[in-house]
């Protein structure tokens, strides 16, 4: 039989998933913010990796990229 996971490890395993996901968001902003507007899908790729942020962790982790990136001025906006 499973172990049960106790409710600080449940909550543990919650926070790692959501420092995974940003790490990812972050290096996919990473690879592809020098191509937007020269290659045709690097807008694409960064907007899809803010979305699939917000809905794995909130809308507010998302903007915090947005802001670190300054990806206003290329044209995002944050999430409300």
């Amino acid at each position: 039989m499973a172990k049960k996971l106790t409710a600080t490890e449940v909550s543990i395993a919650q926070f790692d998933e959501r420092l995974e996901a940003i790490e990812e968001c972050r290096q996919r902003i990473e690879a592809e913010i020098d191509f937007v507007d020269i290659k045709p899908y690097s807008h694409n790729i960064i907007g899809l990796s803010l979305s699939a942020l917000a809905s794995k962790t909130d809308n507010a982790t998302a903007n915090a990229l947005i802001d670190e990136f300054d990806l206003e001025e290329l044209g995002w906006s944050k999430v409300r």
